[in-house]
């Protein structure tokens, strides 16, 4: 069983959406987990997405697609829930990854991370520099659903 570990600065939207995307469409043969690398000084370690106002249209548009990620937890990144990782995907700056991931090989996914700040109330750079409207949302998860689908190509095997 393979495990894939995405990881975004908050582990509220962008390794949310990856992990319930892979989790939707990969096989029975690998799963994905997500993580943040700064949920815990955001405070918002053991939060659940649902519990985020901001995050209502992200729910629903996940739901529509038959994606329940409203009680997911965020969770802060550890050394001890990748050692066991097949595959790292890293989402957030690379000035927030932890000096202790350097020994580990991962993949660094520049298109949708937040380098440049073009959201800074949501710190995403993707092509979509709002995340708060339906369209906006939908476009992002289109994003993310292409990425997901061609890492699964490459890992689920």
């Amino acid at each position: 069983m393979k495990k894939i570990v995405f990881v975004c600065r908050g582990n509220l939207i962008r390794s949310q959406i990856c992990k319930a995307l892979y989790n939707q469409m990969a096989s029975r043969n690998s799963f994905a987990e997500s993580y943040g690398t700064e949920a815990k000084e955001d405070g918002n370690e053991g939060v659940t997405i649902g519990s985020h106002q901001y995050l209502s249209n992200l729910v629903k548009i996940m739901s529509n697609q038959g994606l329940d990620i409203s009680k997911e937890v965020s969770r802060q990144l550890k050394e001890s829930v990748i050692k066991d990782a097949d595959k790292i995907i890293m989402m957030g700056r690379k000035s927030n990854i932890p000096q202790w991931m350097k020994k580990y090989n991962y993949e660094y996914w520049e298109d949708c991370t937040n380098e440049v700040e073009k959201n800074k109330d949501l710190n995403l750079n993707l092509k979509i520099p709002k995340f708060g409207d339906t369209k906006d949302i939908e476009e992002t998860v289109v994003f993310l659903r292409e990425k997901v689908k061609k890492l699964i190509e490459i890992t689920d095997k």
